[in-house]
Parts: structure tokens; C-alpha cells; sequence
């Protein structure tokens, strides 16, 4: 049994899940270490690939559309640090 307990950053890693739509290979991919950090217990990715499967494809786009602008400004404020 671990002595510490690992932090669990459920927001940034459901954000980046449903992003991907649970694609895993994307997922590490794109966003790897960053998506390991948020320690995301494989329990809850299942639960949220169940989420997804239940989602109307109209409430679908429109979360990718809403993700795909955050991922710019992801990507841009990665820019700003070269």
C-alpha cells in the first residue's frame, strides 16, 4: 500500500478523453505525459467511454467543436514558451 496518495486531476483528463472521444492512441499521442499526470483511474475511462457511446451525435460535435477551440489555445500558449 502506497504511503501517498496519488493526485487525481479528473477535469483536465475528462476533458482530454472526451477530446479524443477515448481514442487511447491519440491520447498518448498528443497529450502523454500530460494525460499520465492526471492519474485517472481505468474504472473511471471506462465509465466515460460508456458516457460517449450514449452521447447524440448533435451534443458530440458540439463538445469536439468547443474542445478543438481549447486545443488551440493549448497549442498556442505552447508556442509563446519557445
Amino acid at each position: 500500500m502506497s504511503l501517498f496518495k496519488k493526485k487525481i486531476n479528473i477535469e483536465k483528463g475528462k476533458k482530454i478523453f472526451f477530446e479524443y472521444q477515448g481514442d487511447s492512441i491519440g491520447i498518448h499521442r498528443d497529450y502523454g505525459p500530460e494525460y499520465w499526470k492526471c492519474n485517472i483511474p481505468k474504472e473511471l475511462e471506462e465509465q466515460w467511454r460508456r458516457e460517449i457511446k450514449q452521447l447524440p451525435e448533435e451534443e458530440l460535435r458540439r463538445e469536439i467543436k468547443q474542445l478543438s477551440i481549447d486545443e488551440l489555445e493549448h497549442y498556442k500558449s505552447l508556442a509563446r514558451k519557445l
